[in-house]
């Protein structure tokens, strides 16, 4: 299916984030488990324990060069992607914010910080206060509105984070195979569409979980815009990178409603 190239995206980050996707990486779409021989000789034991060591040599160097931090939280990985706003460089989550403790199948019950890595189902149905006390934990704080658009179209201002004209099956829409009309209605591992990645390197910035942002609604009573649009949402200005068509009050959850963290670039 056009677009579709569903765990290409997880399998390659999960490769370089050998810190962050630890066991989840064998659950992770296009992931190799990987099993060693119990009858394997000690030169061989030797040779795997070199191979292994030149690995983890060569996944902590990239993970030092894509600027990934970890806070207390056992597993918990933060990649962040740089873009340029208004009011100064920003750094976002490369990935839906997700628990420390989330896998492949299961959003995980941990509390404290968010985390941005690939191959986990994102964290949703929280409130906007406590989208906002997650990403305060890892340092961070809800996104803007400018911040979040600007994540999305990347320099060359797209209409989608792929680009732009709309296509079904780019992102986790209502129309993707992971999305309502299709039966499944349901969030998608981070990452798990290969063409929903924006110029600036932010991934299902349009469907798959709608996403808070700290900008309040100008007039009117107290909501919050929303961006991004979820699985639920079809192929209206709910899913672009420019969204303003949307607001919920701060006490609002669903389990389609997400966020991602934003901080000052470093």
């Amino acid at each position: 299916m056009k677009g579709w190239r569903r765990g290409w995206g997880v399998a390659v980050w999960c490769a370089l984030l050998a810190v962050g996707c630890g066991e989840d990486a064998a659950e992770a779409p296009g992931a190799d488990a990987g099993a060693s021989d119990a009858g394997a000789s000690d030169a061989e034991a030797a040779d795997a324990g070199e191979d292994a060591a030149s690995a983890e040599d060569a996944a902590s160097a990239d993970v030092e060069a894509a600027d990934v931090a970890e806070d207390a939280s056992p597993g918990c990985v933060e990649v962040w992607v740089r873009v340029d706003s208004s009011q100064g460089p920003v750094e976002l989550f490369a990935w839906e914010a997700s628990r420390s403790d989330a896998t492949a199948t299961s959003a995980g019950v941990a509390g404290g910080g968010a985390c941005s890595r690939p191959g986990v189902i994102p964290w949703t149905t929280a409130s906007w206060d406590e989208a906002q006390a997650a990403c305060v934990a890892s340092g961070a704080r809800l996104c803007t509105g400018e911040a979040w658009d600007e994540g999305c179209y990347g320099a060359g201002e797209a209409i989608y984070p792929y680009g732009g004209a709309y296509d079904a099956e780019a992102c986790n829409v209502l129309e993707s195979p992971d999305g309502c009309l299709t039966g499944r209605c349901q969030l998608a591992p981070t990452g798990s569409y290969g063409s929903c990645v924006s110029a600036s390197g932010a991934w299902d910035m349009s469907g798959n979980a709608a996403e808070w942002v700290e900008t309040p609604r100008s007039f009117g009573e107290e909501v919050y815009e929303v961006r991004g649009g979820g699985y639920t949402s079809g192929p209206d200005a709910t899913i672009r990178c420019r969204n303003a068509h949307r607001w919920e009050a701060r006490e609002h959850r669903e389990p389609a409603l997400g966020f991602r963290c934003c901080r000052s670039a470093r």
